[in-house]
């Protein structure tokens, strides 16, 4: 008889990833950790966790999969961020993200990386069933031992697993769910409804923030027990939120008003009962967080102290919880470092010099031009999440058209190994999770949906007033532009928020009227849709911070980058004590031949016009997977 082992170092060959191999039979008395294996060493389970976080055995750093899948592409295209190597394509595969940002990526290209996120994401999930099981068959054994060595290693567990099947579930909808370590009788299992796996992970969350108790209160960079309470409202805001399901399931949730649906799959959500249940479990979790205190950092002071490596004690952080795992994050949407090359007006520089011989950073990802417009022009994030500049041997201004977030910021990096853009594309630096903002206005939605929004009023208030601007109230509106200028630019939460609120199409469709009155402001036209952009100036000047004699060439003055900085023709703005003003065109490039184009506003495209992305948001199961699942996979579950 062959047996399948399990080891704590050699992590398991998982879900789908064989081919037409052997079925192997299982030693069950393996399966799981068993309480010999693991008394009295709590090290080789720590050992086995940070399996998770590794860049081999399927971990989150592999090739193809957290690193350069989910974190690179997932978070495009959204209202306000955009993949900016597909703005003139409406073809591609899921090796360059067109697909994906343009909601057309189906079960054969999925195979180019994403089966990989699949396979590592089940991996893992297997991992902390081992450590599950095991721990518990030690708690329920007659042995001795210090219960305190192993509870924040359990609740890990259990936090991880919940914290995979999330994110499964955001990706592709309704997935096999297996709560006990692989077997023979487990291998091959068909999806579950989704709503299936929130009951189950909501209730392991609970159970974690209780074994956590105080462990990890003085990190981030694993589950501590004031993350896994925050990241439980996230959860619960999902489950009670709209999502893409399949047409069987038609009668049993609550459409979408106006209905979205094709004869494959629809737009719903579970009934008001459940929502609200939900929602009371959002509510409830933030409010305790909020009521034992969450400091607020400077907007900028947040990612300054994420690129130096500071994220430190959770106590005094924002960060409530980042995890260390080899990503593409900063190569892609961080602010973008130039190699050699010429900038945007023309000029040949040579490379940035806080690469060290890397691939770039910021080569990915764009804002939506019009966000920076959409911003008020005294909010503090505006200018940290958009700062119209790049990096070539020195600071410069860029275009409209390719304008970078500048969140995550080399420069800051202040000699930290982990923020280095690597030949590979790859840093170290902790990617954050979720931070202090994100609890208050999950308090505030929830107490919205719940129509208490005079009790989250002060919540949303706390986070206008952070970013220097004055109270409203509490709508719907209000707390979805809240939550787009407050985390613009970060992994994936817009995207996430968008299709919870069913309103990723609409979104986009808004975004894509407003950048066509920002043409016609532009051009000196009246609005076609209603959004007044004519008081945005045509013409820029910038300049160094510092004097002529002394300029300092990390920071550039702007005049002109606020509505209503419009200086008559001819003339240029007051120098003042500082450098001569320089003029720059933000707005166009150029034409050989004479004229130029408005590249701010070309062929920014925000998905195929052959698609719904309310459709579309799933993504399908690979060709790889259906073709190793022995039937238990669907093909084309939502008809792509």
């Amino acid at each position: 008889m062959k047996y399948l082992k399990y080891s704590l170092f050699i992590l398991f060959p998982i879900l789908f990833t064989s081919c037409d191999t052997d079925f192997l039979e299982v030693d069950t008395s393996k399966a799981g950790l068993s309480p010999e294996m693991i008394s009295g060493n709590p090290d080789l389970i720590r050992q086995t966790l940070d399996g998770i976080y590794s860049q081999t055995n399927k971990g989150m750093g592999i090739a193809s999969g957290y690193r350069n899948r989910v974190d690179l592409f997932y978070i495009a295209n959204t209202d306000i961020e955009r993949n900016i190597s597909v703005k003139n394509t409406t073809s591609g595969n899921a090796s360059n993200g067109a697909g994906l940002a343009f909601y057309t990526i189906d079960k054969a290209s999925t195979g180019d990386g994403l089966a990989e996120v699949w396979e590592s994401a089940y991996n893992n999930i297997d991992v902390c069933n081992q450590v599950i099981i095991g721990i518990d068959s030690l708690y329920t054994s007659n042995k001795t031992f210090d219960k305190s060595a192993f509870d924040p290693l359990y609740a890990e567990a259990l936090a991880m697993r919940s914290f995979f099947y999330y994110d499964l579930v955001s990706l592709w909808g309704d997935v096999p769910a297996r709560w006990v370590p692989l077997s023979v009788e487990n291998e091959y299992i068909s999806p579950v409804n989704r709503d299936e796996i929130y009951t189950h992970i909501l209730s392991d969350l609970l159970k974690a923030a209780t074994y956590m108790g105080n462990a990890n209160s003085d990190i981030t960079h694993l589950p501590n027990r004031k993350a896994i309470k925050a990241f439980r409202a996230r959860v619960a805001l999902s489950a009670a939120g709209y999502a893409q399901r399949p047409i069987s399931q038609t009668t049993s949730f609550e459409h979408h008003t106006p209905d979205i649906a094709n004869g494959f799959a629809f737009v719903g959500r579970v009934s008001k009962g459940k929502r609200d249940a939900y929602y009371e479990i959002a509510k409830t979790e933030c409010a305790e967080l909020i009521a034992e205190g969450l400091p607020l950092l400077s907007f900028e002071d947040i990612f300054k102290e994420q690129s130096k490596g500071m994220l430190g004690n959770s106590a005094k952080s924002e960060v409530l919880w980042s995890m260390n795992y080899r990503h593409q994050y900063i190569y892609g949407w961080g602010l973008k470092h130039n190699t050699a090359g010429t900038t945007s007006d023309g000029k040949t520089k040579t490379a940035s010099p806080y690469l060290n011989g890397g691939k770039g950073a910021g080569t990915r990802g764009a804002a939506v031009a019009n966000l920076y417009w959409d911003y008020a022009s005294n909010d503090t994030r505006r200018n940290v999440t958009i700062p119209c500049v790049e990096w070539f041997d020195t600071l410069t201004p860029c275009k409209f058209s390719d304008v970078s977030f500048g969140k995550f910021r080399l420069e800051w990096a202040s000699g930290n190994p982990n923020m280095i853009v690597n030949d590979a594309g790859d840093s170290f630096e902790g990617r954050v999770i979720i931070r202090a903002a994100d609890v208050y206005l999950m308090h505030a939605e929830a107490c919205l949906a719940l129509d208490q929004a005079g009790e989250g009023k002060s919540s949303l208030d706390r986070i206008r007033d952070r970013a220097g601007l004055s109270s409203v109230d509490l709508t719907w509106e209000n707390l979805m532009d809240e939550r787009k200028f407050e985390f613009a630019g970060e992994p994936c939460i817009r995207k996430r928020d968008l299709v919870r609120w069913g309103t990723l199409k609409s979104a986009m469709d808004e975004a894509r009227n407003r950048l066509e009155d920002l043409q016609a402001a532009h051009d000196g036209n009246s609005s076609i849709h209603g959004y007044d952009y004519s008081t945005v100036p045509k013409h820029v000047w910038w300049r160094y911070a510092g004097t002529k004699s002394n300029p300092d060439k990390t920071k550039i003055e702007f005049y002109g980058m606020n509505k209503g900085e419009i200086l008559p023709e001819g003339e240029t703005p007051a120098k003042g004590t500082g450098r001569d003003w320089m003029s720059f065109s933000m707005w166009s490039t150029p034409i050989a031949g004479g004229g130029s184009k408005n590249d701010v506003f070309y062929e920014q495209r925000f998905y195929s016009s052959s698609v719904n992305p309310d459709l579309r948001s799933l993504l399908p199961f690979s060709t790889t997977v259906i073709t190793n699942s022995r039937g238990t996979i669907p093909d084309k579950l939502y008809g792509y």
